[in-house]
């Protein structure tokens, strides 16, 4: 899953502390509370949340600015890993949720999972949008059942991300000044 929002504009503070509440959020729901080793960031980003902002104390000129800012994922087996990363004037939260297979948690259990990461916070102005991909490594012989039996159940996924919603409301453009 990736989620972008601004970090300019008028909005630069809403979207940052929806993004700082998601985070947290990959903690405490995702269990999300381990520093990613290698990374060179910590669990929260170096000089602190509001250094994620343009013009704030601490904070990097935004032109040309790029880079991870903090790293966090989940003990034990299987990949569960957060990456908030600056690319310009906008921030970038990344999740990767690839349990062991073990655990047996077909995609949509996963999709349930961030929905519930998502859910606890109000969405805020500023969000320019996300996405979610849906993966899967190649089993060489998974057998016939194995694969209609995913097949079907990622279309009955698919099915209800599909369906209709009532009309968003407009979204709120941040303008640049100067």
């Amino acid at each position: 899953m990736h989620l972008f929002v601004v970090t300019t504009g008028d909005d630069g503070h809403d979207a940052l502390a929806f993004v700082r509440d998601l985070w947290n959020k990959c903690g405490e729901i995702l269990g999300m509370t381990v520093p990613l080793e290698g990374t060179g960031t910590g669990l929260e980003p170096g000089n602190g949340w509001d250094a994620c902002l343009p013009g704030v104390a601490g904070s990097t000129e935004v032109r040309g600015t790029r880079g991870l800012l903090a790293a966090r994922r989940r003990s034990g087996p299987g990949v569960w890993q957060a990456a908030l990363r600056r690319e310009h004037d906008f921030l970038c939260l990344s999740v990767m949720l690839a349990p062991d297979a073990a655990d047996g948690l077909s995609w949509a259990e996963l999709d349930a999972q961030w929905s519930e990461v998502v859910r606890a916070q109000r969405r805020e102005a500023g969000v320019l949008g996300s996405a979610r991909l849906y993966t899967t490594q190649r089993c060489l012989n998974p057998g016939v059942h194995k694969v209609t039996v995913a097949g079907a159940a990622l279309s009955v996924h698919l099915s209800v991300l599909r369906a209709p919603r009532p009309p968003a409301e407009p979204a709120r453009i941040a303008r640049r000044r100067g």
